[in-house]
């Protein structure tokens, strides 16, 4: 047989494990498999027994529904396509609607006749009778990308692996209790690791995309099996390079995080017994903060100190807790200055959006946007180091408001602002903080309405602040055009004198 595996264009950066497994399957019965990236003009014009075509975010649909619509035109392969994944899980009607395919739901864990054969004549599959003999328990195939593949990098570098599946909590913002609404308490790693390695090369790391591995009652099973493969804490990885020898350190990530309410001191010290890096904790709510706070600082107690978080906002949230929340991570550090500690701050959105335009009822747009705009100087990541972070995000909650209030402009050239200009963004602060707390809320309104150039005879305190918005941009200036925004400025100050 023929097998096309399509992955649609996206805004994914992890590889598309599903149809890599996808690949695995059919190549073990002998197909012959190919892979595309997108609307793939040659492969359009080519007969396939089976097409599959992946999905993963609800917000990139609209690309995902046009990949669907190229391949089905040609009428000797609709009848072959099949589409799945995540977005096609949570929202198929979308689909089917727009292009005729009625996509498949769920993973796919249904016990296949032909893997039950294999799992009872190849002993590299023997694992299969331990979980389910299923496309979705089987290793991924590595080499089904170019060379050039942009997953290159971190292919190179991690098994991808599930050794659970599902997740007891019911969160309100999750997709999981949709996506895996079965929970697998464990499923075999080593065999899985032995077929990735013996095929596609070893590799330093294990990244698991498990949705609550601390739920598990095979936890501990599961944590010996990984130390069993060579990821002990202090495991290193020997590799060569232009004729070199070298060593780096293993990392095993949870890439999903790990449920703090549930890591007890025995779960913490099995953990601290593999090359955990870095330990990964939701903190999604401000109410778990001693919990939060408590497992922290049992982790660095068992020697783990790289340690990540994630963080929803813009959920139930306001920006007060979002504030504590980092500031909390921040006050750890100054108290252990040994350890790494960074956090992910990850915007809500409904699962079932199609875009990410979701503005919490604690939130607005502008401040949400400000916030993105600090958080680009370091790619999403919040880092901890009190310098650092006190500067980003201001020495206390009314400071960091303030920031979520700025012009964009002032945010993304703040050095250029603050040491180049002072005088305009001095300007600016002195107006602001002489603001009420109601003409604070005001200019936000304002400034959500984007009507900047708003009758200001009735409020000129906050007339003077809006002077500063007018053709406001989050574009980086360059140090050569200091002078003129210095002149532009001198032009805004002399008309509000008049």
């Amino acid at each position: 047989m023929k097998i096309l595996l399509v992955e649609p264009k996206s805004s994914t950066t992890y590889p598309p494990l599903g149809l890599m497994k996808i690949a695995t399957y059919h190549k073990l019965k002998g197909d012959e498999v190919s892979y595309v990236i997108g609307k793939d003009a040659k492969s359009y014009s080519q007969f396939w027994d089976v097409i599959y075509l992946t999905t993963v975010f609800t917000y990139d649909l609209k690309q995902a529904v046009e990949t669907i619509n190229f391949y089905s035109k040609n009428l000797f392969n609709f009848k072959n396509l099949r589409v799945g994944g995540v977005a096609a899980t949570l929202m198929p009607d979308f689909i089917e609607k727009r292009t005729g395919i009625k996509p498949h739901i769920g993973l796919l864990n249904q016990d296949d006749e032909f893997l039950k054969e294999l799992a009872n004549t190849d002993k590299r599959f023997f694992y299969l009778k331990e979980c389910n003999p299923s496309i979705d328990n089987l290793p991924p195939d590595y080499s089904i990308f170019p060379e050039d593949t942009k997953y290159k990098k971190i292919i190179d570098n991690s098994y991808f692996l599930y050794a659970t599946k599902g997740c007891p909590n019911k969160c309100d913002f999750c997709a999981v209790k949709q996506l895996e609404p079965e929970s697998v308490d464990y499923i075999p790693i080593v065999p899985r690791i032995d077929y990735i390695k013996d095929n596609f090369g070893e590799r330093p790391n294990i990244t698991f995309l498990d949705n609550n591995i601390a739920a598990s009652t095979s936890y501990t099973k599961i944590i010996s099996e990984i130390k069993s493969t060579g990821f002990e804490v202090g495991a290193t990885f020997e590799y060569k390079k232009s004729g070199k020898t070298f060593r780096k350190k293993r990392a095993v990530d949870f890439n999903q995080g790990v449920d703090a309410r549930l890591m007890d001191e025995n779960k913490m010290e099995l953990i601290s017994g593999i090359c955990i890096n870095p330990l990964r904790l939701a903190f999604d709510d401000i109410k778990y903060k001693d919990t939060y706070t408590s497992k922290v600082k049992l982790a660095i107690s068992k020697g783990v100190l790289d340690i990540s978080n994630y963080m929803l906002f813009n959920h139930r949230d306001t920006p007060k807790d979002l504030y504590q929340r980092m500031l909390i991570n921040t006050k750890i550090k100054e108290e252990h200055p040994e350890i790494r500690i960074f956090s992910f701050p990850m915007r809500y959105s409904p699962v079932l959006k199609t875009d990410r335009r979701h503005v919490g009822k604690f939130w607005h747009r502008r401040q949400i946007r400000a916030f993105q705009l600090i958080l680009n100087a370091t790619h999403g990541i919040v880092s901890h180091k009190p310098n650092f972070f006190y500067r980003a995000f201001g020495l206390n909650l009314e400071k960091f408001l303030q920031l979520l209030s700025m012009p964009f402009r002032y945010i993304i050239n703040r050095d250029l602002f603050e040491f180049g200009i002072p005088e305009s963004f001095i300007d600016w602060e002195l107006k602001y903080t002489l603001l009420s707390e109601n003409e604070k809320a005001q200019l936000l309104e304002v400034l959500e309405s984007g009507d900047v150039n708003m009758a200001t005879n009735e409020n000129c305190r906050l007339g003077t602040v809006l002077e500063h918005y007018k053709n406001d941009s989050s574009v980086v200036i360059p140090k050569e055009r200091l002078p003129e925004e210095r002149e532009l400025f001198s032009k805004r100050i002399s008309q509000l004198a008049v």
